[in-house]
C-alpha cells in the first residue's frame, strides 16, 4: 500500500558543476595514463631500438678507424639483430676485400720493388708517392731525395714533362745521357673518367742496349752479304750497302719502297704466299729460318740468281722479315761446271766399265774362234791326206757346235753391252725429249753398272710394267738410277755386306711414282736433313765427292718437272720417292 510521496528536487547549476568535476578528474586520469604509456614506450624504443643502433654505430666507427675485425652481439629475431647480422656480415667481407687488396698490394709492392727498371709514381697533384730501389739506383740518389726535387725535375729539362702532362698522356718518351749512363724515359697518366688520378715514370738503362745496337748497325753495315729488313706491310725497312751493292741501288732510293721491287714479276705471287706472309702472322710460334735459292731483279731490270735466309724478327715492337741475300752467280756458274764434270767423269767411268766388261766377252769368242778356225784346218788336212772317220766327223761336229755357241753367246753379250752403254751414254750426253719403254730402259742402266756391281752382295729388284711407255728425258731418268745406285754402294752397305735393292716405277694418272729403297744403314737425321745440298757428304775418304745427291734433286725437281723426299734413320736403310709428270715441262726459249 502506498505510505506516502517523496520528492527529491536539485538546481541544474549544481549538475553542470558535478559534471565539470568529472571531466577534470577523467583527463587528469587520462594525461596521468598517458603519460604513463610514453614514459614506458621511450624506454621500450631506447632498449629495443636506440641502444642496439648505437652499438652499430661505433661498430661502423671502430671498422672506419681500421678495426676490421669489429663485430656486434645481435641475440634475438627482431628486425634490430636482423640489421646487426647483416652488418657483422658485410664487415667480414670487407675484411676479406681488405686482406685481399692487402696481399694484391704488397705482390705488387714486391714486383714493382724487384724490377730492373726504376718506378716513380705520383698522386693527382704530382706529389710523388713510390719510389723503387731501381729508380734510386739508376738516378744514383735515395729516394727521400728524389721526392723532395719533384716529379718534373726527373729529367734535366722539367718542362718536358710539364708538356707531357699538358697533353694529357700523349706517349712522350725521352732518352737522356744521365752521369755517364745512357737512360730511357717513359712517362704515363693514368686517369679514370677522364680525371688524372697520377702518373708514372719508368727509367731504364739502355746503355748497353744502345752499345749493342750501335755494332750491330756497324755490322750490318760492313756485313758481306745483303741485308733487307721488311716491315708488317712489306715496306722497305734497312736497305745495308751490300745490298745497294747487289741491286745496283742506294738505300735512299730503296728505303720506304716495296720490296716486290727486288723480286721479278713473274716470282712474285709464289714468293710472297710462300714465305712473307707464313712469317708476318704474328699469332704463330716462331720459326726456323727459311731458305731458298731464287733470283732477284736489279733497279736496271736485269736479273741474278741468290741464295736468300728469311727470318722474322721483332722491329720496333711490330713483326717484320730479316733477309740475307747472297748472290750466287759465280758460285752457280762453278756448280754447273763441276755437276757437268762430274757427269763426265760419270761417262768415263761408265766408258771403262762397260770395256772392262766387253772385254772378256769378246776375249772369249776370239779364243773361241781361234780354236775353230785351228779345228777346222786340222779337219781339211784329215780329209786331203787320210780321209775322215764317221767317229772324227762327229767330234769335229761337236767342237764346232760347242765353239760357235760359245762365239755367239759372248758375241751377243758384247752386243747387250754395247747397246745399253750406247743407249745410256747417248741419252746422257744430250738432254733429248723422246718416247722410251721405261723398265727396259732402266734395266740398260743398271746393266752399264755391272762392273761396279758385280764385286758386292747387293740384290737389285725392278718392278714395272713391261708396257709402260712415257715421252721424257731418258737421260735424266737413267742418270738419277745410276746415282742411286751409286750412293747405296758407297754409303748404305759394307764392301762384304748383303743388301736389297728395290726399284718401283708405276704410272699414277698423269704422273709417274718412282720409289727407290734400300736396307743398308740408314742415316742420321742431320744427313738426310742435308742430303740434297750441293757438297755434302759423309764419305770424302771413299771418293765421295758430295754431287751425287744434288744433281739427283736437280733431275728430278727441275729437269722432270717433279718433287722428291727422303726417309730415313738409323739402322732402318733409305727410301726415296719421287713424283714427276709423265710429259715433263719444255723449256722456255731465252
Amino acid at each position: 500500500r502506498p505510505l506516502g510521496v517523496l520528492r527529491i528536487t536539485t538546481s541544474l547549476s549544481q549538475a553542470e558543476e558535478d559534471i565539470r568535476t568529472t571531466r577534470r578528474e577523467a583527463v587528469g586520469v587520462a594525461a596521468a595514463t598517458l603519460f604513463l604509456i610514453l614514459a614506458g614506450l621511450l624506454l621500450t624504443i631506447r632498449q629495443v631500438l636506440v641502444r642496439p643502433l648505437g652499438g652499430i654505430k661505433e661498430a661502423m666507427n671502430r671498422i672506419a678507424e681500421g678495426h676490421l675485425e669489429e663485430r656486434i652481439d645481435a641475440p634475438g629475431h627482431d628486425e634490430v639483430s636482423a640489421i646487426a647480422t647483416t652488418f657483422n656480415e658485410m664487415a667480414r667481407r670487407l675484411r676479406l676485400t681488405y686482406e685481399g687488396l692487402q696481399h694484391e698490394r704488397n705482390k705488387l709492392s714486391t714486383i714493382i720493388h724487384s724490377v730492373k727498371e726504376g718506378i716513380v709514381v705520383t698522386n693527382p697533384d704530382g706529389e710523388i708517392v713510390l719510389v723503387n730501389p731501381a729508380a734510386e739506383r739508376l738516378l744514383q740518389k735515395p729516394s727521400g731525395q728524389i721526392e723532395s726535387e719533384g716529379f718534373f725535375n726527373l729529367l734535366d729539362d722539367p718542362e718536358y714533362l710539364r708538356t707531357y702532362l699538358e697533353r694529357e698522356g700523349v706517349e712522350m718518351p725521352s732518352t737522356l745521357v744521365y752521369k755517364g749512363r745512357v737512360l730511357h724515359f717513359h712517362g704515363a697518366t693514368f686517369k679514370i673518367d677522364n680525371h688524372a688520378i697520377g702518373s708514372a715514370a719508368l727509367i731504364r738503362d739502355i746503355t748497353e742496349e744502345k752499345k749493342l745496337k750501335e755494332q750491330l748497325h756497324e755490322i750490318i753495315a760492313k756485313a758481306p752479304f745483303g741485308i733487307v729488313v721488311v716491315d708488317e706491310e712489306g715496306i722497305i725497312r734497312v736497305f745495308n750497302p751490300s745490298s745497294e751493292r747487289l741491286f745496283r741501288a742506294s738505300s735512299a732510293e730503296m728505303v720506304g719502297q716495296p720490296v716486290l721491287e727486288l723480286i721479278p714479276p713473274a716470282l712474285q705471287a709464289s714468293h710472297l704466299n710462300r714465305f712473307f706472309s707464313y712469317f708476318l702472322r704474328a699469332n704463330e710460334p716462331s720459326h726456323s729460318p727459311a731458305t731458298l735459292e731464287t733470283e732477284a731483279i736489279r733497279r736496271d731490270g736485269s736479273l741474278f740468281p741468290i741464295r736468300l735466309a728469311l727470318n722474322r724478327m721483332l722491329l720496333d715492337g711490330r713483326f717484320a722479315i730479316v733477309g740475307m741475300i747472297a748472290d750466287i752467280t759465280e758460285e752457280k756458274r762453278l756448280l754447273d761446271n763441276l755437276i757437268q764434270s762430274e757427269k763426265m767423269a760419270g761417262l768415263g767411268g761408265m766408258v771403262a766399265g762397260v770395256a772392262h766388261e766387253i772385254n772378256t766377252p769378246v776375249g772369249i769368242g776370239v779364243t773361241a774362234t781361234s780354236e775353230l778356225k785351228e779345228r777346222i784346218d786340222l779337219f781339211e788336212r784329215l780329209m786331203r791326206s787320210e780321209g775322215v772317220s764317221e767317229e772324227e766327223m762327229e767330234e769335229f761336229l761337236a767342237s764346232t757346235r760347242r765353239l760357235t755357241s760359245l762365239t755367239l753367246s759372248n758375241l751377243e753379250r758384247a752386243a747387250e753391252l754395247v747397246h745399253s752403254f750406247k743407249s745410256v751414254a747417248v741419252d746422257q750426253s744430250c738432254e733429248r725429249l723422246r718416247s722410251f719403254r721405261v723398265k727396259e730402259y732402266v734395266t740398260s742402266a743398271i746393266t752399264t753398272l755391272h762392273h761396279e756391281l758385280k764385286n758386292t752382295r747387293l740384290e737389285i729388284h725392278l718392278e714395272c710394267e713391261e708396257t709402260l711407255e712415257i715421252t721424257s728425258y731418258p737421260g735424266a731418268l737413267s742418270r738419277i738410277v745410276i746415282n742411286l745406285l751409286g750412293n747405296s754402294r758407297l754409303h748404305a752397305f759394307g764392301e762384304e755386306e748383303n743388301g736389297r735393292i728395290d726399284i718401283r716405277i708405276a704410272q699414277e694418272g698423269d704422273s709417274i711414282d718412282f720409289t727407290y729403297r734400300d736396307n743398308g744403314r740408314g742415316m742420321e737425321e742431320e744427313t738426310r736433313r742435308r742430303i740434297f745440298e750441293p757438297f755434302f757428304t759423309t764419305r770424302r775418304d771413299r771418293g765421295g765427292s758430295g754431287l751425287g745427291m744434288h744433281i739427283v734433286y736437280n733431275l728430278v725437281t727441275q729437269s722432270l718437272g717433279g718433287r722428291i723426299t727422303c726417309e730415313s734413320s738409323p739402322g732402318n736403310g733409305a727410301f726415296f720417292r719421287m713424283r714427276f709428270p709423265v710429259l715433263p715441262p719444255q723449256p722456255t726459249p731465252d
